[in-house]
């Protein structure tokens, strides 16, 4: 049960669907393949109860995000449609992934995009997951291009982006996931640069 949203489901298969964004019929089969409770034989000769050396539902991000990738859905599983999408960029300016916002009537969810390959199937897709760390900060292109600037440092993209409105002359950044990861984040494209470090007008 996410007691966050109070979806729920009653066993194991529901709760790998949920988890995966799968169909009930995917996560079982997926399961069955992953515990050795399957009957037939994989095409690549090994027995079924031989697990494999790689999760099947491994999804390893690519970046920067190949340009013959599709666009990115705007729709979620889960939260529906997307109010806003942030692009996450490298120094020269491509696609390392999007960040997308959802809206509720009583809630929003920060939700990161990437362009994936399966690490078995090699398939590739957009899936809704993060990059792994240390992960890139927001406008590194912006950062590049401006090295002498002030860089200001917000609390989410949504608050670097209206920085950036009121300070044209500063670069404003933020760290993927705001506030809750500063940790996972690489700080490097900062050394040496005049840093303000700008928090929400909140509760500390």
């Amino acid at each position: 049960s996410d007691f966050a949203t109070g979806e729920s489901g009653g066993d194991l298969v529901s709760l790998h669907a949920y988890l995966n964004s799968l169909s009930q019929g995917q996560a079982a089969t997926e399961l069955g393949e992953r515990l050795g409770l399957t009957n037939h034989r994989p095409r690549n000769g090994r027995s079924a109860k031989t697990p494999a050396s790689v999760d099947k539902t491994t999804w390893t991000p690519i970046t920067p995000v190949p340009t013959e990738a599709p666009p990115p859905p705007q729709t979620h599983y889960r939260h529906g449609q997307h109010s806003t999408l942030w692009t996450y960029r490298n120094a020269q300016g491509t696609v390392l992934c999007h960040v997308a916002r959802f809206d509720s009537k009583d809630s929003k969810q920060i939700v990161p995009l990437t362009w994936c390959r399966n690490a078995v199937t090699r398939q590739t897709a957009w899936r809704w997951q993060s990059l792994p760390e240390p992960r890139p900060l927001y406008s590194l292109d912006r950062l590049a291009a401006n090295p002498a600037a002030t860089v200001i440092v917000c609390e989410g993209e949504k608050a670097a982006d209206a920085c950036s409105r009121l300070f044209s002359e500063c670069v404003t950044t933020t760290s993927l996931n705001g506030s809750q990861s500063p940790h996972k984040t690489d700080w490097s494209p900062l050394r040496g640069r005049t840093v303000w470090i700008w928090p929400d007008h909140d509760e500390p």
